[in-house]
């Protein structure tokens, strides 16, 4: 009885989140180990991609390709430039680091101000 509620439970989950997906090759387990319950659960999800992205979609996957790449680049030379010995090369390095800061925080700020008008 356990495994068919979660089982509805995830696949609620599943098709709500993730238009056109598909849950099979269910394994649920529950086996009982000196007083502890060890829960073993395996599925096969499967997922059809979308083929055709709206510009507005296009854009926002861009967008979260441009936050990682400039994070990225933003934590590398700051870190390298803090960790080197020329202070000369370090400091250039974190100054340049500043750069992609300053396009993560345009990206990251886009995203909030998005979210704040959806919930209005």
């Amino acid at each position: 009885m356990l495994e068919k509620i979660i089982k509805l439970i995830v696949s609620y989950l599943l098709h709500h989140g993730i238009k056109k997906s598909d849950l099979t090759n269910w394994h649920f387990n529950v086996k009982e180990s000196d007083g502890a319950y060890i829960l073993d659960v395996a599925a096969t999800i499967t997922i059809e991609t979308k083929k055709e992205l709206s510009p507005k979609e296009e854009r926002s996957k861009n967008l979260i390709i441009l936050f990682i790449i400039a994070l990225c680049l933003m934590v590398g030379l700051s870190t390298i430039g803090m960790i080197l010995p020329d202070a000369g090369l370090g400091r250039t390095l974190v100054l340049l680091g500043t750069i992609p800061a300053f396009i993560v925080n345009l990206v990251s700020a886009r995203f909030l101000i998005k979210r704040h008008l959806k919930q209005n």
